[in-house]
């Protein structure tokens, strides 16, 4: 559970702003692949025969990847050196999260602009680290700058809902028929929708996703949501984006932590995945981890590497699944240190470090 996240500074670079609620004019049909036959070539370089299906590992290690995407978008070295950093970290397992759009909180549809990677797009970066050997997944994102800032996610809800599923069912479609061709093993087919996690129509949904796409399919629940079993009735594995909120000082010690991760952690099913988890460096994030930055504050870069850490060990003392630590852009730079404008960062710090040690950590322990 996170404000937008739109690159807006990327998007002002390439002279547009398609990732915020100002792209109202935007297409509302999915853009066509770009060149999609020569970028899956690129990122096949090497392999032999067909793609195959990849298992999940016993504990999934990895980064998410937030990726929105621009016209003279480099992806094949972008994404070479994104599947090369989790190595660096000792993870095997990439989560690409993509955006969609709506046209304000009442709109009864979604749509991919010029800011929504395509098909082939992603089909470049998930060939990239399944010949890496990393496990990977694909998740839709609903910017939350098209809500034209009504509120987020997890409290929105359609006022029409079979005209919303209908359009989001096509907005699906070709990525569900990408996800198949490519082999991706894991489809996360939502995220954080609170009001709308009961629905009838996410069944209807995931029978229609099933005609093109035979892998895993997934959702990603918001940090609140009960989570009594970790597949649910319908077969879709159920997720966590762990964003809890917890009454710790900004001083606490990683075993505290940790203890307040555990319980958190006893109250949903086990086997689960952390799908995100994320925290600014900064005094007071520990009560609200889901807020991205506090005005004012300084860096401390040890509120976040203790809570990565903690959230690890947490992770494994409950037999969860696997955690996946939020996020690094499609475009990111590895050598340029958290900042207070960006204190949710943590590559070329000791946030970082902490990943390293908690992979490195779990690889050892289930090998």
């Amino acid at each position: 559970m996170r404000c937008s996240r739109q690159l807006i500074s990327t998007l002002l670079a390439v002279g547009t702003l398609a990732g915020c609620a100002a792209a109202s004019n935007a297409t509302t049909a999915p853009r066509p692949d770009p060149a999609a036959g020569t970028a899956i070539a690129a990122a096949r370089a090497g392999s032999t025969g067909p793609p195959t299906w990849t298992r999940a590992p016993t504990l999934q290690l990895g980064l998410d990847i937030d990726f929105y995407t621009w016209p003279t978008i480099n992806l094949a070295s972008l994404a070479a050196a994104d599947v090369a950093y989790v190595q660096s970290l000792h993870g095997n397992a990439l989560s690409v999260s993509f955006p969609f759009f709506m046209h304000g909180w009442y709109a009864n549809g979604v749509y991919g602009n010029s800011a929504t990677p395509s098909p082939a797009e992603l089909a470049v970066i998930a060939t990239a680290a399944k010949q890496a050997g990393l496990y990977v997944s694909i998740r839709p994102i609903l910017d939350e700058s098209s809500l034209d800032h009504k509120g987020g996610r997890m409290h929105w809800a359609p006022t029409h809902p079979a005209e919303w599923f209908a359009s989001y069912e096509q907005f699906l479609k070709p990525y569900a028929q990408l996800a198949e061709q490519e082999q991706i093993p894991e489809f996360i087919t939502g995220a954080e929708f609170d009001r709308i996690n009961n629905s009838p129509y996410w069944g209807k949904l995931d029978a229609y996703l099933r005609k093109y796409y035979k892998g895993t399919l997934a959702y990603s629940n918001n940090w609140d949501i009960p989570i009594k079993s970790r597949v649910n009735s319908a077969g879709v594995v159920q997720s966590l984006d762990a964003y809890p909120p917890m009454q710790l000082k900004p001083g606490a010690s990683v075993s505290e932590i940790t203890a307040s991760w555990d319980s958190y952690l006893k109250s949903k099913a086990r086997g689960v995945v952390l799908t995100e988890v994320g925290i600014a460096s900064q005094d007071g994030a520990y009560t609200r981890p889901y807020k991205l930055s506090w005005a004012k504050e300084p860096l401390d870069p040890k509120i976040q590497s203790r809570w990565f850490t903690a959230a690890c060990d947490a992770m494994a003392h409950e037999h969860d699944d696997g955690i996946y630590f939020w996020a690094i852009d499609i475009d990111q730079p590895f050598s340029t240190p958290p900042t207070t404008s960006n204190p949710t960062a943590f590559v070329d710090g000791s946030g970082a470090s902490a990943i390293a040690a908690c992979f490195t950590r779990l690889s050892s322990a289930s090998s």
